[in-house]
Parts: structure tokens; C-alpha cells; sequence
């Protein structure tokens, strides 16, 4: 199947569907458990700079995942 609009919406079904996805466990990280719940489950896992992971991963998948639903910086974020 070589049809350019076909493969056009894979891409964009995909982009939107993990741009979702980021924005689900973003909005988690953030709002739902809080950012020192995501801070303890970082040190659990023996995560390097705990805090500033968790800060960096929080905004990161918010920005992110806001950023692939609407298609902008697609080739940063994805």
C-alpha cells in the first residue's frame, strides 16, 4: 500500500495516540499522585537526581504530549 493519504492518517492517528499517552502519565505525575509521590517512586527505583527526574519527566510528558496532539515540535517530543 503505497497511498500517500493513507499512510498520512497512520501518522496522524499514531502522533495523536502518543501524544495522549503522554499526556495521561504527565497529568499523573503532576496533578493525580503529585510530584513527590513521582519523587519517592523515582528514588525506589534508583533513579539518578530523583527530584529533578521527576520535575524534568512531569513537564516533559505534559509539554510533550500537548505538543504531538496539535503537531508542533513533532520531531523533539516524538
Amino acid at each position: 500500500m503505497n497511498n500517500p493519504a493513507v499512510r498520512s492518517l497512520g501518522i496522524l492517528v499514531a502522533r495523536v495516540g502518543i501524544g495522549i499517552i503522554f499526556l495521561a502519565h504527565g497529568w499523573q505525575k503532576a496533578f493525580t499522585n503529585g510530584l513527590d509521590a513521582t519523587t519517592a517512586g523515582f528514588e525506589a527505583m534508583g533513579v539518578p537526581l530523583p527530584g529533578v527526574s521527576a520535575f524534568l519527566a512531569t513537564w516533559i510528558e505534559l509539554i510533550g504530549g500537548i505538543a504531538l496532539i496539535i503537531g508542533a515540535a513533532v520531531p523533539i517530543f516524538g
